[in-house]
């Protein structure tokens, strides 16, 4: 499993299916560049994917033009904790996102009631996919960590909820003398 195939997986545990080119243009209208990266069971039609998003992103994008929409921010990498060396053919290693969901910049009072939602939300759509849809390689997901900020992204201001993520995977790896 490749780095963007595990962002893909997160993105599709928050965001949902990923919609056709012609679903996401009827839909939420995500130009067709941005599609490879877009997952939105809204647009898809099947009810996937966190309630009350739009959709999410698994490579950000800096253009913001529906709310609420969540992105996967890569954040670090690091060995396991609990097995720091290779062993058996695989390496363990803990990747690290930041789920970010923006509202508009409503009234603060409004904006925050609206992200209150997906503090709940969002971590039980990890609790309910702890293997990434069975991505390969992964061990377990968990978000446990999450806070409210405002943001400057793309030219405007949003508020919006981030949220800890943490994969662990087990890495193949083949060793030569």
């Amino acid at each position: 499993m490749s780095y963007q195939s595990l962002l893909n997986a997160l993105a599709r545990t928050v965001g949902g299916t990923q919609p056709t080119a012609g679903q996401a243009a009827a839909g939420s209208g995500v130009p067709l560049v941005q599609q490879p990266y877009w997952f939105s069971g809204a647009d898809a039609g099947d009810a996937s994917g966190v309630s009350g998003l739009a959709g999410c992103f698994s490579v950000p994008t800096e253009k913001i033009t529906l709310t609420p929409v969540a992105m996967i921010l890569p954040d670090s990498w690091a060995p396991n904790a609990l097995t720091p060396y290779p062993t058996a053919g695989h390496k363990y290693r803990d990747d690290r996102v930041v789920v970010r969901v923006f509202t508009g910049n409503a009234a603060m009072q409004v904006a925050i009631s609206q992200l209150n939602v997906f503090a709940d939300a969002i971590t039980d759509a990890f609790d309910h996919h702890m293997q990434a849809f069975g991505e390969a390689n992964v061990g377990t997901v968990d978000c446990s960590v999450g806070r409210f900020l405002e943001v400057d992204w793309g030219g405007g201001a949003f508020f919006a909820i981030d949220f800890r993520v943490t994969v662990l995977r087990g890495i193949p790896v083949t060793r030569t003398a």
